[in-house]
């Protein structure tokens, strides 16, 4: 891959444990601290190793995570919003959403994370559009306040970095009952066709 020249590859193979983060301990050894508390290098040589177990290209991880921390453009979320009955069919300026933007620096205001970012009405009701009532978060943090929530944090992340973990350990791939219980999460859910995929991928290093 570009920009990777001076990795042995070789070193991922299937001794390599993609998996061995810093997490704190709430309940599933998956849960993430928004924290980074590993050293740049080490975090490189981990994602390197999960791109190519998974065989991710590097132009393909990179658009994805531009994908994922590009910010809300402000017109269209002006636009939604003033769309909609839930908000009231109003919105704040683009200009004053681009500077709430800017005020959080791009990051949730909660957990600091950089991954779909949007707003979130503080009062819980969505009509109230005063930018003291606006907060940037995340979609994890997001989906925590929101009145549906969720108790699966970092859900298919947990579950893909379980099945990959058991993968190593088992030389052969786990079953769903194995991950669901490794990654610490009640259901499988909709993640059942991403271990497909994982699946897949990591078949073909055994075969």
């Amino acid at each position: 891959m570009m920009g990777f020249k001076n990795h042995d590859f070789n070193r991922y193979g299937k001794k390599f444990n993609p998996v061995k983060l810093t997490h704190i301990k709430t309940g599933s050894r998956f849960q993430s601290n928004c924290k980074d508390t590993i050293q740049p290098e080490n975090i490189m040589q981990k994602l390197i190793g999960v791109m190519k177990l998974l065989e991710v290209s590097e132009t393909d991880a990179i658009k994805a995570i531009l994908n994922l921390i590009s910010p809300p453009p402000p017109p269209a979320t002006r636009q939604n919003w003033t769309r909609l009955s839930t908000f009231g069919h109003s919105a704040p300026t683009s200009q004053d959403l681009w500077a709430k933007l800017e005020e959080a620096n791009f990051k949730c205001q909660k957990c600091r994370s950089q991954m779909r970012v949007s707003f979130n009405h503080i009062n819980g009701n969505a009509t109230d559009h005063q930018l003291s009532n606006l907060e940037v978060v995340c979609f994890s943090c997001n989906r925590k306040v929101s009145k549906k929530g969720t108790s699966d944090m970092d859900h298919h992340f947990k579950i893909a970095m379980a099945a990959i973990e058991l993968w190593k350990e088992l030389s052969t791939f786990p079953t769903l009952e194995e991950i669901r219980k490794r990654a610490g999460v009640k259901q499988i859910g909709g993640a059942t066709y991403l271990l497909k995929f994982i699946k897949e991928r990591l078949m073909k290093k055994n075969g």
